[in-house]
This record gives C-alpha cells, structure tokens and sequence, in this order.
C-alpha cells in the first residue's frame, strides 16, 4: 500500500470525481444517438452498462413497468443563431435555420421505432405551456390530448432540454408509477443530488 492510498481524498476532490462520473452518464445519455454511430449496439450497451447512471436502461425499465409507450428529450433551439445539429461540427460549419416544429429536434427517443412525429404538435404546444406557466422547473406539467387518446408529462431537465413521457389512452397524472420514475430521471438529469452534496 503506498503513502497515498492512506491519505484521506479532500471533500471537494471527492465531490469533483462524483460530478464527473455523473456528467459522463448524462452526457452519453443525451448525445446517444451520435455514439451509437460509432460502436456496436451490444458494444454501446456494454458501455452504458458501467456508467454510474444507466439512463437508456432506467427507461426501459419504465416502459416495462408503466404505461408510459415512449420517453424522449426535446431540444428547444429557438433563438440559437449558431445551432448546427447533432454531433461535432468542424469550425465553418453551416448554421441551420429551424422553424415551427423543426426548432424543436428531438435528441433521443425509446423506443426508436415509436412514431414519435404523430406527437410532436402536441409535444412542442404544451413545451411552449410549459415555458410560460411554470413557477418552478422542476415541476412537471401534465397534457391530455382527447382527439390523439394520448397523454404526456413534460419535465424541464436542463434550459433547453425538456424530458417528455407519452401514454396512450390513459391519463398519465393517474399512473403514480410512470410519475415516480419519470421524476426520479429529471431529477438526477438535473444533477439535483450531486449539486445538494456541495451544500452539506
């Protein structure tokens, strides 16, 4: 054993180590689709897998215990003027124009066969409520759609990006487990418990 392994790590070394490992799950999370093009899926699950929070999987397993038929990020990039889309862009890159509902690029989806576009008015109408009425953003705000048989919960994960639950036929405030589990991922998406360590 060496001298540094008896040596206590500093409190904000300690929490430094924590943020990263929890940025690093939440940033293969949200930029999935793009590192999905550069690995295998069972290379990409394998990887997932080790991270401190398994977002991909805590999903799945919501879909499997809920209601809930697809959860996804929006991104709202009204009033970006130097958006180019997913991925790394090399410097020079075209900057992209969006409008309507195309300002409002969707970052992942699961399932990736769910025919997320039927929703999307729906979803960037009641992203636009969400914007304006919400005194607090950690608050989710429940939609029904009676035409569409369809019902949402919207979270405000970060400024920008906005976690979306979809149920089909059902009212989505009645199903406790679907708004347990889509609470407990927009909160550690917002990095909630790691932010209250560094207030202790």
């Amino acid at each position: 054993m060496s001298l540094l392994d008896t040596i206590p790590l500093p409190e904000l070394y300690q929490w430094m180590c924590k943020m990263m490992v929890v940025l690093l799950s939440k940033f293969s999370f949200y930029f999935e689709p793009v590192l999905s093009q550069q690995a295998t899926a069972t290379d990409m699950k394998t990887i997932c897998s080790r991270l401190e929070i398994d977002f991909i999987s805590l999903i799945s397993s919501a879909l499997r215990q809920s209601s809930l038929v697809c959860v996804c990020l929006i991104l709202d990039v009204n009033g970006l003027t130097k958006f180019k889309g997913s991925g790394y862009h090399m410097p020079g890159s075209p900057t992209l124009n969006l409008t309507g509902l195309s300002s409002y690029p969707t970052m992942i989806a699961i399932p990736k066969d769910f025919a997320l576009q039927t929703h999307k008015p729906n979803i960037v109408s009641f992203i636009m409520a969400l914007q304006q009425h919400t005194s607090s953003s950690t608050n989710p705000m429940y939609q029904q759609d009676e035409k569409a048989h369809s019902s949402y919960i919207l979270y405000q994960v970060d400024s920008r990006v906005i976690l979306v639950g979809i149920c089909l036929s059902r009212k989505i405030e009645i199903d406790h487990t679907a708004s347990a589990l889509l609470s407990d991922i927009s909160t550690q998406l917002r990095l909630s418990s790691v932010i209250a360590m560094l207030r202790h």
